[in-house]
């Protein structure tokens, strides 16, 4: 699949404006009638025109982002009602896009495949959310199969306890044993094999922008890229119980199913992500 917003060289956010912009400054350097007989400029110019003519038509536009709205209506804990609109717009992409939004050159012999989503929510009502009231945010995990190889391995920031806080939350569900959890040099490793319930999080504080995994017996790489607002400190507590700081979550999680009282809901693992109360507007998460 094309992506059309690379053939022309601009941003997936791109307002119709930029987008024209992007157009005719390729269109200027590309018109044909300028070189003639240069086929490999007339093709080119033939697609950057058949990508701003899908792009610039706000239905086609809309087909090709594949995007989803969806009103609703949430009453929480304490009795407050909630109107809101929720907006995701996904994309794939296509080896080049990933190769630019990684930073990397993906080998011709591996296969990948990534998608891209915009996410946000939308208050309807007449009253402002505020903490006091409750406030909402958006959550957004993947459901991973899970192997007796797979590990999970989230990136942190390093330094000082007293400023960043401690490094991981591992007692969601009880403490993650020793054998199934490893934290050193700036990395945590997770074991992600689908049979002991358990639970990881790491703060905004201490959070980088991606985390992935890694399934050593289907050789399966999953990598994911997200926003993370600078300063931005107030996140969800997500805890399994009344909490005295429902603001002091975590920014990235790493879940693992297993057994509870001899049942389970499925041999899968979670990567996890969730935003901040204050950010409604998640510009990127990517997951390859």
């Amino acid at each position: 699949m094309k992506d059309l917003y690379y053939i022309l060289g601009t941003d997936r956010n791109c307002t119709p404006r930029e987008l024209n912009a992007a157009y005719q400054k390729l269109a200027r350097k590309l018109q044909p009638d300028e070189r003639e007989h240069d086929y490999f400029l007339e093709d080119h110019f033939k697609e950057i025109t058949e990508a701003y003519q899908i792009l610039s038509d706000p239905d086609q536009r809309r087909k090709y982002d594949a995007a989803f709205k969806k009103e609703m209506h949430l009453v929480n804990y304490s009795g407050i009602k909630f109107d809101l609109t929720v907006d995701r717009i996904i994309r794939l992409l296509n080896k080049a896009s990933i190769n630019t939004t990684l930073g990397i050159a993906i080998p011709e012999n591996v296969q990948a495949v990534a998608f891209e989503s915009d996410n946000s929510i939308t208050n309807n009502g007449t009253t402002a959310w505020d903490k006091k009231t409750g406030m909402l945010s958006i959550w957004i995990l993947s459901m991973l199969n899970a192997s007796p190889q797979t590990t999970v391995a989230v990136p942190y920031k390093q330094g000082d306890s007293a400023s960043l806080g401690k490094i991981v939350t591992d007692d969601y569900f009880g403490k993650v044993p020793a054998d199934r959890l490893k934290v050193d040099s700036g990395l945590i490793l997770f074991k992600a094999d689908a049979i002991q319930r358990s639970k990881i999080g790491v703060s905004p504080k201490r959070a980088l922008p991606f985390v992935a995994s890694y399934d050593a017996v289907n050789k399966v790489l999953t990598i994911a890229q997200f926003t993370l607002p600078a300063g931005a400190t107030d996140y969800v507590n997500s805890l399994w119980k009344l909490q005295d700081d429902p603001f002091s979550g975590d920014a990235v999680n790493a879940y693992n199913d297993g057994e509870i009282h001899g049942e389970q809901m499925g041999k899968f693992y979670e990567i996890e992500r969730a935003y901040q109360v204050e950010h409604q507007l998640i510009k990127r998460l990517l997951w390859l």
